[in-house]
């Protein structure tokens, strides 16, 4: 899949003809984690900290640094706010609202000042932004026939959002669905045990044999779910070892098990850390419980306790908390 991508960016074959490159399948297939890797890996402070080049330049699934100019996750985006955040990332004008309906066909430029390739844009969420048909039709298809680029993430459908049949209304694109590839088991298991094989301090670096053993067994109850992988063996990786035998009940068989089972986990090492804090901690329960909706089944566990004791984000109930910034990205051009 992503080597596919790339193939796209440099613009050979069949599907780097095609203008738009859309990525789809159900939640949990991972279409935005292949998304979000693309636009981590084309940014060069990334590149620089996390990948050393001699390992980059062995893989044909690394896109060029500044391959892609601009990203924006589009939940509850509307077509508005998605022109104003391209805009903005692009570092061009962002129209006044009465230009909104002719920006994509007329106003956007072409060209980007200093770029001799096709602007490119990822587009990530397009179901969960709330104009997703008109994001698809009066934004990505004629800025496509412009000759922009794009790279989408989204389900079939966002019915509730009054767009069914959302692929098509992109216009001409190269689609694929990963509800139907036939290697994501294969990928999945590889992920699995690339994960605790190579993750530091591991507590399976050690067992090479158990790695393939619980690879497979992940990959098999994942039917298809990177996110179901990615919270099991993240959840493995946080806990002692764990013998193979007794995989399947640590990390339960479906996405809502999984998280259930990491989110225990998570209440043991938050109270550990924090078991002298009490007053503290009373504080925060009582702040979390005066917000609007509250808090479900979990005593918002935190994650990622930096050394200071900050809680940099929070678990409330089944929900992740999200920065209110959606720009995912801005690549220097």
């Amino acid at each position: 899949m992503s080597r596919d991508i790339v193939s796209w960016l440099s613009r050979p074959g069949d599907a780097g003809a095609q203008g738009v490159y859309v990525l789809t399948g159900n939640g949990g297939t991972g279409k935005s984690a292949v998304i979000g890797r693309m636009v981590a890996l084309s940014d060069p402070t990334f590149r620089q900290k996390e990948m050393p080049a001699a390992v980059i330049e062995k893989l044909d699934t690394v896109p060029e640094i500044g391959s892609l100019d601009a990203a924006l996750h589009l939940r509850n985006l509307d077509l508005a706010q998605t022109v104003a955040g391209l805009s903005e990332l692009l570092e061009i004008p962002v129209p006044q609202p009465e230009q909104i309906a002719d920006w994509a066909t007329a106003l956007a430029p072409a060209k980007l000042d200093g770029l001799d390739r096709p602007v490119t844009v990822v587009l990530d969420a397009l179901d969960e932004a709330t104009e997703p048909s008109g994001i698809a039709q009066q934004l990505i298809q004629p800025l496509a026939a412009r000759g922009w680029r794009f790279l989408v993430g989204t389900r079939r459908s966002a019915a509730l959002r009054g767009a069914t049949q959302l692929v098509p209304r992109v216009g001409p694109a190269h689609v694929r669905d990963l509800d139907v590839e036939e290697t994501t088991e294969a990928d999945i298991e590889t992920y699995v045990k690339e994960r605790l094989a190579r993750t530091p301090g591991s507590p399976y670096a050690s067992h090479p044999a158990d790695i393939a053993t619980i690879g497979a067994k992940i990959a098999q109850n994942a039917h298809g779910r990177f996110l179901f992988a990615r919270i099991a063996v993240s959840g493995l990786l946080e806990r002692p070892y764990i013998p193979t035998a007794e995989i399947d009940e640590t990390t339960g068989d479906s996405v809502g098990e999984a998280l259930a089972r990491d989110l225990d986990n998570q209440d043991k090492l938050f109270n550990a850390k924090f078991a002298r804090d009490v007053e503290r901690t009373r504080g925060r329960r009582r702040c979390a419980y005066g917000t609007r909706r509250g808090l479900l089944r979990r005593q918002w566990p935190a994650r990622r306790i930096a050394e200071n004791r900050r809680v940099d984000w929070w678990l409330c109930g089944a929900s992740l908390a999200r920065t209110s910034d959606q720009k995912i990205e801005r690549s220097p051009r």
